[in-house]
């Protein structure tokens, strides 16, 4: 009982004090401690659902974890509860009738906890602490708060982003663009033309697909754009001169190979105005030429797009 009584209180106690006491953590807190005083009081059918209990938390921890140490204590503790279980089994002898039913009892609801458990993606881990430090943001959470419901909420998150994008260096625009060129090989062609209308597409089908490191990185840009907005500060910056948009756009069509650069050309001569007359598809082509296209350009140029692609969104 060495092993209940010096590692089962430092689990309960870390677990606590890692979160607001909720529902859900005074219950794990009271199932522990229940099963914990019961092995401690040498009853085998305790320890063997206390077993249980921990393995049900490691499948949980597997779900959810983001770094390897979240799954390590866990399992730790687990292997130190079989440990104890098999002793005390071998000190108390065999179950009862009633402790082997309520052990398979705990087996199945534990079992049912553990299949239902919703593996948690790349994109709902970097989500998650995303909006934990938006929270920490003066009158952020406030705002959130406001909308009277999730999509509103949501809706509002894209408007912060997309405004306060005109926010952000030319630095962080230019590797804006350059993560624009990844997302876009994803979504279909109506979304990625929202997008270089605006950034009203939805592109978050697009961004399941990503790896870890290009989410964080197009989310750590979201995160700086939104704050901006929000505390208004530092000031938007001014759109590129039309001047030096269309030599920018000059100097695309020379860096292209020759089939592209005329293609290019004609959809601009088609599309009139901000491409109002061309198609879905033909508009994401254009999109995707630009920002896959980008770092071919000098740094000055891609700088002249990269601001030009924030300056007309809403």
């Amino acid at each position: 009982m060495f092993i209940w009584s010096r590692v089962f209180p430092r689990n309960v106690f870390l677990e606590v004090a890692a979160s607001p006491p909720g529902p859900s953590l005074l219950l794990d807190l009271a199932i522990l401690l229940g099963l914990g005083f019961l092995a401690f009081r040498r009853h085998v059918a305790a320890a063997y659902a206390l077993v249980l209990y921990q393995a049900a938390n490691v499948r949980l921890a597997f779900a959810e974890a983001s770094q390897p140490v979240d799954v390590f204590l866990p399992l730790v503790v687990a292997l130190l509860y079989a440990v104890g279980a098999y002793h005390l089994r071998r000190a108390r002898g065999q179950l009862t009738w009633l402790g082997r039913a309520a052990t398979a009892a705990a087996a199945v609801a534990l079992l049912l906890l553990a299949l239902n458990a919703k593996v948690k993606t790349p994109i709902d881990r970097i989500v998650q602490e995303s909006e934990t430090r938006l929270l920490t943001v003066p009158g952020l959470r406030e705002r959130f708060e406001s909308e009277p419901d999730p999509a509103s909420a949501k809706e509002l998150g894209r408007k912060l982003a997309v405004k306060g994008a005109r926010r952000l260096s030319g630095a962080q625009l230019v590797e804006r663009a350059r993560l624009f060129g990844v997302i876009l090989s994803q979504p279909d062609d109506h979304n990625c033309a929202e997008q270089f209308r605006g950034g009203r597409g939805d592109i978050t089908q697009a961004l399941n697909k990503l790896d870890e490191k290009t989410l964080r990185a197009w989310f750590e840009l979201a995160f700086a754009a939104m704050v901006a907005e929000h505390l208004n500060s530092p000031a938007s910056q001014a759109d590129p001169p039309e001047q030096e948009i269309s030599d920018a756009w000059m100097k695309l069509q020379r860096a292209l190979p020759t089939e592209d650069s005329e293609k290019l050309l004609r959809l601009f001569n088609e599309g009139g105005d901000n491409v109002g007359g061309l198609s879905d598809s033909n508009v994401c082509w254009i999109f995707r030429t630009l920002v896959t296209n980008m770092p071919r350009l000098d740094p000055e140029t891609q700088q002249v797009f990269a601001r030009a692609l924030v300056a007309e969104g809403p």
